[in-house]
């Protein structure tokens, strides 16, 4: 079956309250699913456990906040583009007890407000697809972490199999949420798309892994 054609799904973030309230709602049932699990571990695995890290495009925060539950050496900067995404982000925070331990900034990961070298780690999920100008991002990535720094990005594939589609959907309760998945998935990259804008960066050192929901971008500055 010949793939269809990637369909932007955003230019601008996904900002407003109901957009905010709806991904708190889905991510929530996610992780009480236990689908953020190989996310954590995609993390861990790709060596960012302790230190200062950034998590772009946090949205609501349950992929940060789980991480840190189990990284006890880490703190975490979330950049993120919807200030109704962060105000909920950071009443999650306190509901984790982890507000002493996480930062929630507004800003574009375009130009990010940070100096140069300065994370131990970046990590990003289900974000890649909405950046405006990957090639800008990563380079971005590439100038705020440090020396040795580690990256793993996460997202899904536009080339999922049906039946991995069809079982997502299953486990997602009501219809915009599952809409708003579809969506996601025609947004997003394949493998070889993403190596394309890997090629082009500033990152040189990095891996490309697809698994059954999506693909993991993990590598060293």
């Amino acid at each position: 079956m010949k793939l269809k054609q990637r369909v932007p799904e955003t230019d601008h973030g996904l900002v407003g309250k109901e957009l905010a309230e709806y991904f708190d709602n889905m991510l929530k049932t996610l992780r009480n699913n236990g689908f953020l699990n190989d996310k954590i571990d995609f993390i861990n695995h790709a060596n960012i456990v302790a230190g200062k890290v950034l998590e772009i495009g946090p949205g609501p925060g349950y992929v940060g906040l789980e991480w840190l539950k189990k990284n006890n050496n880490a703190t975490i900067v979330g950049l993120e583009i919807s200030p109704e995404m962060l105000e909920v982000a950071n009443k999650n925070a306190q509901l984790y007890s982890l507000e002493n331990r996480v930062e929630y900034i507004i800003g574009n990961a375009l130009n990010m407000p940070f100096p140069d070298v300065v994370f131990d780690g970046v990590f990003s999920n289900s974000s890649l697809h909405e950046w405006s100008s990957p090639l800008k991002v990563l380079n971005e990535i590439s100038r705020v972490l440090k020396r040795k720094g580690n990256f793993c990005i996460i997202d899904l594939r536009r080339d999922l199999d049906r039946l991995t589609i069809d079982f997502m959907k299953n486990h997602i309760d009501d219809l915009e949420s599952k809409k708003g998945f579809m969506r996601s998935v025609q947004a997003s990259y394949t493998s070889d798309e993403v190596y394309e804008l890997l090629s082009d960066s500033d990152l040189n050192d990095y891996l490309i892994t697809e698994f059954t929901f999506g693909i993991v971008v993990s590598g060293s500055k």
